[in-house]
């Protein structure tokens, strides 16, 4: 076959990858328009009389979702295509994915082992160069959207512990991001929590992070863990970095208001954990005792907090609740 039949084919083949997420991507907008057409008549038709009968369900909600969703093998045929999309290509399916898992009809569509499987094979954490970087976020972007479903979460969970199989300090600011979002996810939900405390140590190292965006995702990781009572206990017994303890204390000096209500909230649970505890159970190295080493100076932090703040704040209630907690705390003299 000579050289141009081989372009030509090639570029057949180009625009049949693109023709075919065009087509994908017009059927769900069209299927969006008629959705908002006929909400727009169901307004009009609506009457004063109409409006005082007494609601009821209807099988309606379920022939509109099973219009409006976008099917696994629509799905399934856009990521079958990734491998060997070109670069531009690539990053327009990704796009549609993730638009496409933007509304809740679509997520159960992205069930497949086959499709998540193939999708997480797209990530190369720790990987160099803008593409590489680039693919991680959109991969971990989409699976920050569709772990709300449980069989989605149930096979993705397992594969947490190679989300740190690379350093995170070699990931750059996007990449972490993307990944803690996801992770606060699954720290959010009882059936995969226990997964992400066992890296909380790791985490714990971001929340002294220069980026306000990956101090306020490693804070969020770190308060959906600690709502855990099991996942608390395996954060505590974690080994923290020295100097950990000064991080808490600067923690409270915070500016940004959402992340000082978020370490807040979370000083609150640990410390509270901490009342049944016996010290022999945990080393020197530990949360539990870097918990214990800045308790003092918490409490001077909070007791000088507190006039900073305006009794309508969130964090004025957090402070307060923090430094009775802190009281109530027993002393451990052994980590002294």
């Amino acid at each position: 076959m000579g050289t141009f039949s081989r372009i030509a084919i090639g570029l057949i083949g180009a625009a049949a990858t693109a023709f075919g997420v065009i087509l994908i991507f017009r059927h769900y907008n069209d299927i969006q328009k008629i959705k908002k057409i006929k909400a727009q008549h169901a307004e009009r038709d609506e009457s004063p009389a109409n409006s005082s009968s007494p609601s009821f369900t209807t099988c309606s909600g379920n022939n509109d979702k099973s219009e409006a969703s976008i099917s696994p093998e629509e799905i399934q045929h856009l990521v079958s295509m990734l491998s060997a999309a070109n670069t531009t290509k690539f990053f327009k399916i990704m796009k549609t994915l993730i638009q496409f898992s933007n509304d809740n009809v679509n997520i159960p569509s992205f069930s497949s082992h086959y499709i998540l499987d193939n999708l997480y094979s797209q990530l190369t954490l720790g990987g160099d160069g803008d593409f590489l970087r680039s693919v991680n976020v959109h991969v971990l972007n989409l699976f920050t959207n569709i772990v709300v479903d449980e069989a989605i979460r149930n096979h993705l969970k397992v594969k947490i512990d190679r989300f740190f199989d690379a350093k995170l300090s070699t990931l750059d600011v996007n990449e972490i991001v993307a990944l803690f979002r996801l992770l606060g996810n699954f720290a959010m939900l009882s059936d995969s929590a226990d997964a992400v405390a066992k890296h909380s140590s790791e985490i714990f190292e971001f929340i002294a992070c220069e980026s306000p965006s990956i101090r306020r995702l490693a804070w969020t990781v770190l308060l959906n863990l600690s709502c855990e009572s099991d996942c608390v206990l395996v954060m505590l017994e974690s080994s923290v970095s020295n100097g950990a303890d000064g991080i808490l204390i600067n923690s409270l000096r915070e500016k940004d208001e959402i992340i000082l209500s978020k370490s807040l909230k979370f000083l609150c649970n640990v410390y509270k954990s901490l009342q049944p505890l016996h010290e022999d159970k945990f080393s020197r190295e530990s949360l539990f005792a870097c918990l214990l080493k800045a308790k003092e100076d918490l409490k001077l932090q909070t007791t000088l907090l507190l006039p900073q703040l305006t009794s309508s704040e969130e964090a004025y209630e957090d402070t307060q609740r923090l430094l009775q907690i802190l009281e109530e705390c027993p002393m451990h003299n052994r980590f002294l």
